[in-house]
């Protein structure tokens, strides 16, 4: 992986898309960026699509980070396919507005943990 770094309005990141930049950005997020996560453009896909000009669906976006496709569903969705809405981030009642970007960042962690696991 690369090591430049580019400034964004969520920080100094990599030039390259990586989840370790994601989750810090989620952590951080800028008080102008409106969160809402029922929005491709203002959830953690428009977060990596402002930083890095990523692909706003699940095949592009595993291309773009070199993951496996059931890591961006476990990533983004919450869960590994196949989903619904009752299972979104383990949250039996949990309703799409409620997932925070704090969500989004410990499912990375997860992904990267197992990741080094195997």
């Amino acid at each position: 992986m690369r090591t430049d770094k580019k400034l964004t309005q969520f920080g100094n990141v990599s030039t390259e898309p990586n989840l370790e930049d994601l989750a810090a950005a989620l952590r951080n997020m800028p008080p102008e960026f409106s969160w809402n996560y029922c929005s491709a453009d203002h959830c953690a896909i428009g977060v990596a699509n402002r930083m890095w000009n990523t692909s706003c669906e699940s095949v592009g976006l595993a291309k773009d980070f070199d993951i496996d496709p059931g890591d961006v569903w476990e990533i983004f969705y919450g869960v590994r396919p196949p989903i619904t809405l009752r299972t979104l981030f383990g949250g039996k009642h949990r309703r799409m507005m409620d997932v925070t970007p704090e969500h989004v960042a410990n499912a990375i962690d997860n992904v990267l943990r197992a990741r080094k696991l195997t």
